[in-house]
Formats: C-alpha cells, structure tokens, sequence
C-alpha cells in the first residue's frame, strides 16, 4: 500500500510540471483581439489585423472589386473608412491597408518553424461574427506555399490572423476546400514580412487612394496583354543583388487619372508618383 502511495506521488509529480505548461490561449485571445479587425469592402466581410500601427493586413481578394473599404475593431465603436492601399502581393492575395486610426500591432514569427500537429488559433470574423476565436492544428506545409491548417474557416475569415501557442502570427487565413471539414489553408507569414519591408520605404503621401486603387485595379486588368507600355527605369539598377523583378508602367486610368504600376519583385504597389523599389534602387 505504501508502495502503491510512492507511485501514486511520482505520477502526480511528473504532472503537475506538464499541466503547468499547458498553453493559455484565452491569453492569447486577450493580448490580441484589439489587434484584429473586421473589414467591410463593398458586400464583402473579411477580417484584417495591425502588423504596424498604421498597416492592417488582409487578403487581396477581400477587397480588390470594392471600391470603398472600411473598417472595424469592434462593431460597438463603429467603421471607419481605410485612408489608403499601401501595398500588395497578387502572387500570395495580400493587401496592405493604411489606416490613420493607430492600432496594436501583433507580433510575427516565422511558419518555418512549424512541425505537424502543432496546435494553432485564429480570431477572425467568420460570416460577419466579429472576433471569433477558433483552434485546430498546423497539419502540413503544401508545395504551393501554402499552410495547411485544420483551423475551422468560412466566408469572412479570409485575412484571419493564425497564432502559435506563444502568441505570434505564423500565417494568414486565406482559403478553405469546399466539400472537405477542415481542410483549409493560410498564408504564411513570411511573405508578409516581405511585403511590409517592401512598403516600409514608401512615403504615405504616395500611398493609393482605396477609390484610386479599385480604379487603377479595373484599368489594369482591361490593358493586361494589350501590347506595347510605356516603363520608366530612372535610378534603378534591376542587377544588384535582391532584385529580382521590376517593372514601372504608366497609363491613364479614367477615374484616377495617370496612374504608375510598380512591380517590385513580388509587390505590387500602385502609386500616383515615384515607384519606389529599395532592392533595385542604385
């Protein structure tokens, strides 16, 4: 009976250490819900999150045929409207938001560092119900770039921020597989790293206004393989090193005026003055 004791001790012993490890995530929920924010873009419901005080990240596809676009950290206080698109990558449906209202930033790690079975969270606003928090697991790293996660996902989490047991983002919801339960997708965070280093040397003065931008957008698709345009190469050096593709293209869009598409390796950023490209700028 003593023995049996002995044993009944050491088990609960090697416990308690392992429950006190146990990830608090409903402080994760309260560090980060005033981060997230729920984006309205025309009929469109979307979710986007600080990563500066002044940058909310969502996905492209949230707002790219809208051309007014607003926002909200909860809805008792209100939309307001985003003042300017900084920057985005169509290659990973990134977008990045400028908002004069100050935010909370999160904090971002690398997705590289994730392993199968890792637990993960979201706070997201799925079919418009604004901060919902929802768990699952980083399930695999697909060959298209793309983190597979068993997170639960619907229309409206698209631009969800994804959290790792400490606390950082490690990706973006983006996508979910119709017809499968829990077969969904992010962006991982690295390509928001980059986009947010490529839009860092970009004065908000040339930022683009959201009507500017659906505009410039629209423009854009209806030149796309029309021939011959005009691009302006002035001060860039496309050899050095880190850059690997850019490309500066005037045209008149109706609505906007002369507009100047900047492609700077894997961004895209519209802009009414100089293209702004620090990896090949001599």
């Amino acid at each position: 009976m003593k023995q049996a004791k002995i044993v009944v001790a050491a088990i609960l012993a090697w416990m308690v250490p392992a429950l006190c490890l146990a990830t608090d995530f409903s402080a994760i929920f309260k560090k980060n819900t005033d981060s997230v924010v729920t984006i309205k873009s025309g009929n469109n419901i979307g979710t986007g999150f600080y990563i500066t005080p002044n940058l909310i990240v969502t996905n492209l596809h949230v707002i790219r045929n809208a051309p007014d676009i607003s926002f909200a950290t909860s809805y008792k206080d209100g939309f307001a409207k985003v003042d300017a698109v900084a920057a985005v990558d169509k290659a990973h449906d990134l977008a990045l938001l400028y908002a004069k209202n100050p935010g909370k930033p999160v904090t971002l790690a690398r997705s590289a560092d994730l392993v199968p079975g890792m637990e993960l969270v979201s706070i997201g606003s799925p079919q418009g119900f604004e901060k919902t928090f929802a768990g699952g697991n980083f399930s695999q790293m697909r060959q298209n770039g793309l983190m597979q996660i068993s997170i639960p996902v619907s229309p409206g989490s698209s631009g969800s921020p994804v959290f790792d047991a400490k606390g950082q983002v490690v990706g973006v919801v983006v996508a979910q597989r119709k017809g499968a339960q829990n077969l969904n997708f992010a962006i991982p965070s690295e390509f928001v790293l980059a986009l947010m280093q490529k839009a860092e040397g970009i004065p908000e003065q040339e930022y683009m206004s959201t009507g500017a931008f659906h505009q410039a957008n629209k423009d854009d698709r209806q030149i796309e393989g029309a021939g011959a345009v005009l691009k302006d190469y002035s001060n860039i050096d496309t050899g050095r090193d880190g850059c690997r593709n850019f490309s500066s293209t005037f045209f008149e869009s109706p609505g906007a005026g002369p507009i100047k598409k900047c492609v700077c390796n894997d961004a895209v950023i519209y802009t009414n003055i100089i293209c702004q490209c620090p990896a090949c700028r001599k």
